[in-house]
């Protein structure tokens, strides 16, 4: 069979490429060894006794000449010219010295296949080891076997050797995946800090503002406490590293800290033991979800367990920015949970079931907007323990079992500030629930600073407010010791407890001889939940508002009973 003139042109064609690829490819591909190689770069020095070369796009010339410091490129320009099948370093020391800090760091069996201007496909080390030294600060760590995948050297160099080219040059991907067996530090002061099964994936990042090197200068020494200016410029520093570092996902096992009684500043020894711990999705110093499983403090003094700790939205970045500003703020985070808390103090045992908080609209330092519900706080009354609530002892609990729940939020423009509820209730105790309308409420109450804050407190006006009572018990209880040690039967006892809650309610809200038939009704309904009634519901509305300041000086509720709609029922 006779082939056409196309099908001749595109076979020769075919031949011709692939001679021309085999070609290429033998005359690029280089194998080669190099010995004793020492890079200088700016505050840094990597020595290899060995790099091993295969299937290289340069010649072993052209490579010692890369390494060269009369090459002019910097370090992540140099190292972006590197295409290799594997590259094989048997040991390369990192040495750096920044001020009176100096860091060797060792990695051991390191190979890395598939390198394409200066990316590698995969990267592997049998482990590693760290020493550091600043003033009489020593500082030891040891890394088992290492893993990852696209990791992007020329990047990374950058972010940790250069300043960035300008204020928004983008993030790039450093390692698309990492595991490490594991890490162990010993710190200064006899701490020890290790974790297991490292796990990560995706970091990318960009150069900081200033040196990373700089972070190093900014740490006071040991046992020194930082200056404000230490402290601002570290915020500043912090702020940028955050928003300059992006991190996909990371989880480690067996994260363990312990210390030592005589370098613990409580002096009492130090053992954490956290069986996981995961992030997710942490860009611009705000994590998606953090969650801590299996923790296990065993210190001598508030040794306790928790089975779980999770927030959502945890962001860290208002802290170091109010730092950089000499201002205090704490981290915020849009929901948390915890569960499974047990602690053992010298007074008797504390549990406590489930806790969930939803924090929402953060101004200054605080949320304008909260949800939390508490569930099953056991603590023991028993023993040592009585001394917690020596009444509730008297009437016979051995133990409680609180719940709670709060709901409030702030509009910070129209300044009104609603709590839906306030309220603890134990099944064998009973429950309090309180509500509130108030306006005039500024944002400053939230600041954290005293004088903003006393300002705030001074311009609220009141409108409403809803007060809830249940017995679940305990005056039960209390009618029946009092009958036992008076000998008195229990009506008898609750007759006098009504009287005398006449008394107090006329006593608070004396009107100066006049009568007031809502302070009548609100005294009744006191007698009558003291009688017996299971529950009791106060309403206080003031229809033209009353400030702050009138509700200080009033002295008497009295004064102000014209003012307010009073409204009280048992049932």
């Amino acid at each position: 069979m006779k082939e056409t003139g196309l099908t001749l042109i595109a076979r020769r064609a075919a031949i011709l490429t692939t001679v021309l690829l085999v070609g290429c490819g033998a005359a690029k591909a280089a194998d080669f060894t190099l010995e004793n190689v020492t890079i200088d770069s700016p505050g840094s020095v990597y020595h290899a006794p060995r790099i091993e070369f295969s299937g290289a796009s340069m010649t072993k010339g052209d490579a010692q000449k890369l390494m060269s410091a009369a090459d002019p490129r910097s370090g992540a320009e140099r190292i972006a010219a590197i295409d290799a099948a594997r590259i094989s370093i048997p040991e390369l020391t990192t040495e750096t010295k920044t001020g009176d800090y100096a860091q060797t760091f060792v990695y051991r069996d390191l190979v890395m296949q598939n390198v394409a201007h200066g990316v590698a496909a995969t990267l592997d080390a049998s482990g590693a080891s760290l020493e550091s030294q600043r003033g009489d600060s020593h500082t030891s760590g040891r890394f088992g076997a290492m893993h990852a995948e696209g990791v992007d050297f020329p990047a990374a160099v950058r972010m940790t050797a250069e300043t960035r080219k300008s204020a928004d040059e983008p993030k790039r991907q450093t390692t698309a995946s990492f595991t490490m067996a594991s890490m162990s530090f010993d710190m200064a002061q006899n701490g020890k800090v290790s974790a297991e099964h490292i796990v990560g994936r995706n970091f990318s990042g960009r150069p900081l503002a200033a040196p990373m090197s700089a972070l190093v200068e900014l740490a006071p020494k040991t046992g020194a406490a930082p200056s404000e200016t230490q402290q601002r410029a570290a915020g500043l520093m912090m702020t940028d590293l955050l928003g300059s570092v992006d991190v996909g996902a990371l989880s480690m096992d067996n994260v363990l800290i312990t210390r030592d009684a005589a370098a613990s500043k409580t002096g009492d020894a130090v053992s954490m033991k956290v069986a996981h711990v995961a992030i997710d999705g942490m860009a611009n110093g705000k994590m998606s979800n953090l969650s801590l499983e299996g923790i296990e403090n065993k210190a001598e003094r508030g040794a306790f367990k928790l089975d779980r700790i999770a927030l959502s939205g945890l962001d860290t970045l208002p802290m170091f920015e109010a730092a950089a500003k000499s201002l205090k703020a704490t981290p915020r985070f849009d929901h948390m949970e915890l569960s499974g808390l047990s602690a053992a103090p010298e007074e008797g045992p504390v549990k406590l079931g489930r806790v969930v908080i939803d924090a929402k609209n953060w101004q200054g330092g605080a949320p304008t907007a909260v949800r939390a519900d508490m569930q099953n706080f056991d603590f023991s009354l028993a023993g040592e323990a009585a001394q917690r609530a020596p009444m509730l002892v008297a009437l016979g609990y051995d133990h409680i079992d609180l719940g709670a729940t709060i709901d409030a939020s702030l509009d910070p423009d129209k300044k009104e500030l609603t709590v839906t509820e306030a309220s603890l209730h134990e099944d064998q105790i009973g429950a309090a629930r309180i509500g509130a309308f108030l306006t005039h409420v500024s944002p400053d109450l939230l600041s954290g600073e005293a004088d903003a804050m006393k300002s705030a407190l001074a311009a609220i006006v009141f409108w409403k407010a809803d007060l809830h009572l249940q017995n679940g018990g305990v005056l039960d209880r209390y009618v029946a010791a009092q009958s036992k040690e008076t000998g008195k039967p229990t009506a008898a006892v609750r007759e006098n407890l009504a009287i005398g809650g006449r008394a107090l309610v006329r006593s608070l809200f004396i009107t100066g001889g006049k009568p007031n038939p809502q302070v009548d009704r609100v005294a009744e309904a006191v007698a009558d939940f003291v009688k017996g009634a299971k529950n009791f519901d106060l309403s206080l509305f003031a229809p033209d508002g009353i400030g702050a300041i009138d509700l200080m000086m009033a002295g008497q509720l009295g004064s102000l009973a014209e003012r307010l709609k009073i409204e009280a029922k048992v049932h």
